[in-house]
């Protein structure tokens, strides 16, 4: 029995380390305290995965609540319209994004570096996507003589609208209309036909009987969809109620 006691220490021993989350420390936190308990013995294994299956779907169950309680952690940095559902994202954000980290993850296949381990697993997938192109699902156009191909469906969609003419990304300061959205924010940004000019602008604004107060305007979509639910929050009282009122803005006629 001490034998085996010692093989099985051995083979922990040379067991190899893996990235944990805090989530994760957390529980094994709680495993060790009650393995570690003389009081605990007999039952300290059923009661360590009883324990780490309640604290488990507790954190699961409050990260999924977040999606119904919508974001409301803005970054605040002059140009960054993120909005973010907690403080511990912000302050990520904020660090990744607007300070200045040394990209000290380097890819082995290409010259991209990234900041974090996370990043670089990311980018990774592209290379391994790559090299077994052939067993992804790929979305093909159904048009006959197009090659085109591609592993999202959402760019099969935007591709389709070339072969029919659909565009439906009509800019409100002029007749011009496009079939992406990525156009049409070139056209009023990145040109001088709409100086000053936005992208979007509430409706909702310019129905208050407040007439001398200018619409709420806007360049994303996100910023729009906190806006509605700060200040229309009788007609958006959800945040789903937002997402689907301006994913709708520019609704394709297909």
């Amino acid at each position: 029995m001490q034998q085996l006691r010692s093989d099985r220490t051995a083979r922990r021993a040379n067991r190899p380390m893996v990235a944990v989350s805090e989530h994760t420390r957390d529980h094994c936190a709680v495993l060790l305290r009650v393995e570690s308990n003389e009081s605990t013995k007999g039952r300290s294994l059923a009661t360590a995965k009883s324990l780490f299956a309640t604290r488990c779907a507790d954190h699961a169950l409050r990260q999924h609540m977040l999606r119904h309680a919508g974001k409301k952690y803005k970054c605040g940095l002059p140009g960054c319209p993120t909005i973010l559902r907690t403080a511990t994202e912000l302050k990520s954000h904020r660090r990744l994004v607007h300070e200045n980290i040394e990209k000290q993850y380097s890819c082995s296949d290409c010259s991209y570096a990234a900041k974090t381990i996370t990043q670089l697993r990311r980018h990774r997938v592209r290379h391994e996507d790559s090299a077994n192109v052939e067993q992804i699902q790929m979305h093909s156009c159904t048009y006959k003589g197009c090659n085109f191909k591609t592993r999202l469906n959402s760019n099969l969609r935007r591709h389709v609208r070339l072969h029919t003419g659909d565009k439906p990304y009509q800019c409100r300061h002029c007749p011009y209309a496009s079939y992406t959205l990525e156009n049409l924010r070139k056209h009023i940004l990145s040109t001088n036909l709409h100086p000053g000019k936005t992208i979007y602008e509430c409706e909702f604004c310019k129905k208050k009987k407040e007439k001398q107060m200018d619409p709420f305007c806007t360049n994303f979509a996100k910023e729009l969809r906190a806006h509605l639910l700060e200040a229309h929050a009788d007609d958006f009282p959800t945040p789903n109620d937002a997402n689907n009122y301006t994913n709708n803005i520019f609704r394709s006629n297909q």
